[in-house]
């Protein structure tokens, strides 16, 4: 697929995926940056499919203790996800929240605290509402800095939001 870039950076995706369900981590980062480079050959640096695969591999870096790449390909996302979709994007959000989580992973908790708050504020701004993905981290970051009764109160929520989607025996 030397000649078909977009297919080939599709498919490294989807088997990067494969991989990391398999437990391979070290094969599915390999495939996301194979996949990255595909799409930049075909689109240049800024662009959607490329920051998708970024991210996809930022949170299998951080599943596997390499925050300060994580980090690193974080910021870079950030800063290309406002290239291409300006200053509030879901596609921003995520890469603030990563960068909240990867903080939080090296306990500097103020950085977490403010980069996962700002994650839910553009959420909420973007559509309403805020995941409950994104709602837990910062929920992690408030019960690790003491911040016990925001922690409480955003548990309660996440675990209603959660019985109601999915029931009480799940």
């Amino acid at each position: 697929l030397a000649n078909e870039p977009e297919v080939s950076g599709h498919l490294r995706r989807h088997f990067a995926n494969v991989y990391w369900g398999f437990g391979d981590s070290k094969a599915a980062i390999a495939l996301y940056r194979q996949s990255m480079a595909d799409f930049e050959r075909l689109y240049g640096r800024a662009n959607i499919w490329t920051e998708s695969a970024r991210q996809t591999m930022c949170w299998t870096l951080i599943k596997v203790d390499s925050v300060d790449e994580t980090i690193a390909q974080s910021r870079i996302g950030a800063d290309m996800a406002r290239k291409i979709e300006g200053e509030q994007s879901v596609l921003l959000a995520r890469y603030l929240d990563l960068l909240g989580s990867s903080y939080w992973m090296k306990a500097e908790l103020d950085s977490a605290e403010q980069y996962a708050t700002e994650a839910c504020a553009m959420f909420k701004q973007l559509t309403g509402s805020v995941p409950n993905d994104i709602q837990n981290d910062l929920t992690l970051v408030w019960r690790s800095k003491g911040k016990f009764e925001e922690a409480e109160k955003s548990f309660r929520q996440l675990y209603e939001n959660n019985r109601i989607a999915v029931g009480e025996f799940h």
